[in-house]
């Protein structure tokens, strides 16, 4: 009876940790001091991080979230074995404690920091601002791909396109006031095909701090990807912000490839967010494409369509509310990126 009670006292401990690390870490979050710190903490303990995990050849983000899956699916199994319930609940609370804490002190903290563009710069977008942006972007896209006269758009060297991200996200981490010597580690995942099937591009992991990408994906969407990945890695959270970095890298690069890829992503989204009170219009850009656009764009669409599927809509959906519970709008609009966008052309007086 005694240890009955014991385990019964332990679990309500576990089970009241967690919650006092929830109110703990919420509290925190509403302090600028605080988060400040937490930016801090991020950036010296990333690179350590980073100096002791990228010389692994293979992902280890990989290969820690397969045991911890697999762990989970022996843990499920045991909880339908009465003589293993109760000692099995505990080792889930311990491990669900410790993993929230190093998930929130080294990640979750910064969804918190001041965003790059303050709400009251934040308009309803117009349509019809966007229609010239849509044109200027294809403009500079029919430009770039002419570097590129393969039928459809390849990556020339991964090796040189990864460096030349390196160097440009060491640039943004000193305008954005990330740090002077950021060290990063890109991995391709050993879950290539999985995540095809699942729609993911790539993901930061947290706990390992490696960015992992599909190398199966389309190569117009790579560059960009790899960008995006390595804008987590810098210390920025929001999916669309990363977004707006990886555009920003993409924009201020030498290279032509890793330029081309975020203008492409750029023109894409602003045709989306059109599509949604004119959808004709989106239609009738997209047919009109340039015969080498039209290509990479068919190329992409055929790559969708091969792996679409009941797992890419669960991924979508899980991915969505993920973002949402973080603060943020959520993978359907990426309405931000856009806000972002327009912002940066009139700070630099560019073309709309």
């Amino acid at each position: 009876m005694d240890t009955k009670r014991t385990i019964i006292y332990k679990k309500r401990f576990w089970a009241g940790l967690w919650l006092a690390q929830f109110c703990l870490f919420f509290l925190l979050s509403k302090t600028e001091k605080t988060v400040v710190f937490f930016e801090k903490l991020f950036s010296v303990t990333q690179n350590i991080r980073v100096k002791i995990i990228k010389h692994i050849p293979f992902s280890l983000g990989d290969v820690f979230y397969t045991i911890l899956c697999v762990s989970l699916v022996y843990a499920l199994f045991l909880l339908f074995r009465k003589e293993k319930r109760s000692k099995c609940l505990m080792v889930l609370l311990v491990g669900f404690n410790i993993l929230y804490f190093i998930y929130q002190l080294f990640w979750g903290m910064l969804y918190f920091q001041k965003p790059l563009l303050s709400r009251d710069k934040i308009r309803t977008i117009d349509t019809e601002t966007l229609k010239p942006l849509a044109d200027y972007y294809l403009q500079q896209c029919v430009i770039l791909r002419k570097e590129n006269p393969q039928r459809i758009f390849k990556i020339g060297s991964m090796e040189k396109l990864e460096q030349e991200i390196k160097v440009q996200q060491q640039n943004i981490a000193r305008v954005y006031g990330k740090g002077s010597n950021i060290d990063t580690s890109l991995k391709q995942s050993i879950y290539r095909q999985a995540m095809s099937y699942t729609g993911i591009l790539g993901y930061y992991n947290p706990f390992t701090s490696e960015s992992q990408f599909n190398p199966k994906l389309p190569d117009t969407y790579t560059p960009f990807t790899l960008a995006h990945e390595t804008a987590h890695q810098i210390g920025f959270a929001r999916e669309e912000e990363a977004n707006f970095i990886a555009f920003i890298i993409g924009e201020n690069s030498s290279s032509y490839e890793l330029k081309y890829s975020a203008y492409w992503y750029a023109l894409k989204t602003i045709l989306f967010n059109i599509s949604r009170k004119d959808l004709q219009y989106s239609k009738n850009f997209l047919k009109n494409l340039p015969e080498d656009l039209l290509n990479d764009y068919k190329a992409e669409i055929k790559f969708y369509k091969e792996h679409e599927g009941q797992a890419q809509d669960f991924f979508s959906f899980t991915n969505n509310l993920f973002l949402k519970s973080n603060r943020q709008d959520g993978s359907i609009t990426y309405n931000y990126f856009i806000y972002l966008l327009l912002d940066h052309h009139k700070e630099k007086g560019l073309h709309q």
